[in-house]
């Protein structure tokens, strides 16, 4: 599932099956999926995803069955 993920989030299908079918051919191993990953993906920077911390206080409402009273707060 993940060669077929590289090749079609990376538009590299004909040539990531190229390479594979040359192997098999060959009798040669197919490559690891990490390194299809390193040929194919390169080294992209991991996105930054912002995460929020919840207030403490909320998760005493939560176990108390208080849910109702915790309103949803940004702490950016």
């Amino acid at each position: 599932m993940g060669v077929l993920r590289i090749a079609m989030d990376h538009d590299c299908e004909e040539r990531l099956g190229n390479e594979l079918l040359t192997s098999v051919d060959n009798n040669q191993p197919l490559p690891t999926l990490k390194a299809l990953q390193e040929r194919y993906l390169g080294n992209k920077p991991v996105p930054i995803i912002p995460a929020r911390q919840q207030d403490l206080a909320s998760y005493d409402h939560l176990l108390q069955g208080n849910w109702h009273l915790t309103e949803a707060v940004d702490h950016a």
